[in-house]
């Protein structure tokens, strides 16, 4: 019996676990991630306070050991990964959902009197800033945007403006191209958000700085740019391209077969980062590869989707797609995706 290592609990992973019996005997399974795993995909929702965190709570299915540290470094020659608590663990095929990137160092280590700080790409984080705002009822806030996320945050705090009188700043830097994101900015304007031109710079006392010398008074700041990958995919002696680590279209690592890269971790074709919400299809292309070495399964290439997902701004504003229209297609996966084990059954680790 083979052993898979899973390192993360991200969208993907989650979707290799859902589909355990595809394997049946010939793969044996533990899970190396550092927390219990949450669902994404409600950051509107979440923050504006209509979706009870219970709710996005996610449970591994019965059977699979989980190793509660993160992973510090990998050797793929010898398929041995090295663990932060000192512990190393002989693989047979790795996979890597390391997830994004959560703040800049800059961000992650505010001194005294400044601004508390968040991370928008943590839905453990988002969880403990909203129970702190409604404590508070009053406050600052400021979102470093620059990502579809940071528009979804800010349509979750938009809906409290009006009832827990929030100030709401979302800074968005130079550039931001495309409809999509030019009809989010303009809701969120509409609804109260102050939409300002701006690069982040330094947190300073009581405040937020720009590279242009401006201030911004803040009781909290949060940090939601481009996703990247996370810090310790550098550790992983993989082949990496500027997007993170490189992958072929059967998601496996050049030079390194017995390693599959998942997720905003990995760059395919060393120029994109894969999409975290598309990791129902990229698991799909791993269980291919898996079931290859048996000989019951052919593999499978990766494509990226075509289109984008719409953006959820949350009860205030709705959906943003990038056609005037949200078609059925759209409607069908992003549904899904919102959907999928907040209802407490927990139907993604349901054999389908």
């Amino acid at each position: 019996m083979r052993h898979l290592v899973l390192v993360g609990l991200g969208q993907a992973h989650r979707g290799v676990l859902a589909r355990l019996h595809e394997l049946g005997d010939a793969f044996r399974v533990t899970v190396v991630a550092p927390h219990d795993g949450r669902f994404g995909g409600a950051t509107a929702a979440l923050l504006a306070g209509t979706l009870p965190a219970e709710r996005l709570r996610w449970s591994l299915p019965s059977g699979v050991p989980v190793i509660r540290s993160r992973a510090v470094g990998c050797q793929p020659i010898h398929r041995r990964l090295w663990l932060a608590d000192g512990r190393v663990l002989e693989y047979d095929r790795l996979s890597l959902n390391l997830g994004t990137r959560r703040m800049p160092d800059w961000v992650a280590r505010p001194g005294a009197r400044q601004p508390r700080t968040w991370s928008g790409h943590s839905v453990r984080q988002l969880v403990e800033l909203r129970a702190v705002l409604d404590a508070e009822k009053q406050a600052a806030v400021v979102i470093v945007g620059g990502s579809s996320t940071a528009l979804e945050v800010a349509g979750g705090l938009a809906a409290r403006i009006g009832r827990d009188g929030l100030d709401v700043r979302l800074l968005w830097p130079d550039g931001a191209t495309g409809p999509r994101t030019r009809a989010a900015l303009r809701r969120l304007a509409w609804l109260g958000v102050d939409v300002i031109d701006a690069q982040a710079e330094t947190l300073a006392t009581g405040c937020l700085r720009c590279r242009d010398g401006r201030r911004f008074a803040a009781d909290h700041v949060i940090w939601a740019g481009a996703a990247e990958p996370g810090s310790s995919a550098l550790g992983m002696s993989l082949p990496a391209a500027s997007a993170g680590l490189r992958v072929d279209r059967r998601l496996v690592s050049p030079r390194a077969s017995s390693v599959h890269v998942l997720g905003t971790t990995a760059s395919l074709d060393g120029y994109a980062a894969l999409a975290g919400w598309d990791g129902e299809r990229q698991a799909r292309v791993v269980l291919a590869g898996l079931r290859a070495e048996t000989g019951t399964h052919a593999l499978k290439r990766y494509a990226p989707p075509l289109r984008e997902m719409p953006i959820d701004l949350g009860p205030a504003a709705g959906l943003v797609s990038s056609t005037p229209w949200l078609g059925w297609w759209d409607q069908r996966r992003y549904r899904r995706i919102q959907t999928q084990g907040l209802d407490g059954s927990n139907p993604s680790v349901a054999p389908t």
